[in-house]
């Protein structure tokens, strides 16, 4: 991911803020509606089409066409990028459903390219209306949309997007991401009416834990549902410290009533995310009692036994 990379981490401060008022009484409201023992969580990568995983991650012998198969049994999401560049069909939904069945798995389909990054936000939709019709057919596999928007779309665009928002199906999980720096100014007044706006609609906030723009990093709440997008720097030492501290950062959430949590794992080398996603869950386990499981090192050669 491109999105505020940096060449040199050297001066950058990694450490996570106090969470925002506005966050801790979301949560606090959520807790108060239906408390919860334990969160739902879902760690995943950007994608399965590694064939670097293949005897690693998949069988040596896998077939392109069962990468799909074998990452639902590594990982439980995906941070699903083919869906922002094409129109997914029924067709093409459904066949990826078939490919995760009797799986506990969770698409998070990137909305549509030519929706989000449209000249103008509210003429596009009726085409993030079609979008969602088709995605509806993930059925129980459905995590949540996300929108991207460009950064070009800021505190001017107020209108469309809240537009947007107040148009796109409330029985569809959706979160928003945003970039302008507009939005996160100092004053925060900005970004508070911003996370208003995201509760009024149920829209996850999604935030974005970036080197080179540690404003994106917002830590707003505006729902039951975190999405966050890690973005390493293939530096083992930083990248696992930074992990440490959401891990705890997460727990201090979870006692305050956050019911479920999307954790996406990139890397500027993401054959190497997985790498994240193992580190992360190692992490989990050893922390909490959340139920989720880590991705496991292929090691049997004989092609006709299974992973597990």
């Amino acid at each position: 991911m491109e999105f505020g990379k940096l060449s040199d981490i050297g001066g950058v401060n990694f450490d996570l803020l106090p969470t925002p008022v506005f966050s801790q009484n979301i949560l606090a409201r959520v807790a108060k509606q239906e408390p919860v023992e334990q969160p739902e969580i879902y760690v995943g990568c950007t994608g399965w089409a590694n064939k670097s995983w293949q005897g690693v991650y998949y069988p040596t012998s896998a077939r392109a066409d069962d990468y799909l198969k074998y990452y639902s049994q590594q990982f439980n999401t995906v941070e699903l990028n083919a869906t922002h560049y094409q129109l997914p069909s029924v067709e093409m939904v459904k066949n990826w459903v078939k490919r995760v069945e009797n799986r506990p798995f969770k698409f998070a389909p990137k909305m549509l390219q030519t929706v989000s990054h449209a000249t103008t936000l509210k003429y596009a939709i009726p085409s993030m209306q079609h979008f969602c019709e088709n995605i509806r057919y993930f059925d129980q596999h459905l995590g949540l949309v996300f929108t991207q928007l460009p950064e070009r779309v800021g505190i001017a665009q107020w209108a469309d997007i809240e537009l947007y928002l107040k148009h796109f199906p409330a029985d569809i999980p959706h979160a928003l991401e945003l970039r302008h720096a507009s939005f996160f100014e100092p004053q925060q007044d900005k970004i508070l009416a911003l996370a208003e706006l995201l509760a009024h609609h149920n829209c996850a906030f999604v935030i974005t834990d970036v080197a080179g723009r540690r404003d994106v990093l917002h830590q707003y709440i505006c729902n039951d549902t975190v999405v966050l997008r890690f973005v390493g720097n293939q530096h083992e030492a930083s990248d696992h410290s930074r992990i440490c501290q959401w891990v705890e950062k997460l727990q201090e959430w979870v006692a305050l009533g956050l019911k479920k949590i999307y954790f996406f794992c990139h890397q500027p080398d993401n054959e190497q995310a997985a790498q994240l996603v193992s580190f992360l869950i190692a992490q989990i386990q050893q922390k909490t009692n959340w139920r989720v499981s880590a991705p496991k090192i292929w090691e049997n050669p004989n092609p006709q036994f299974t992973l597990f």
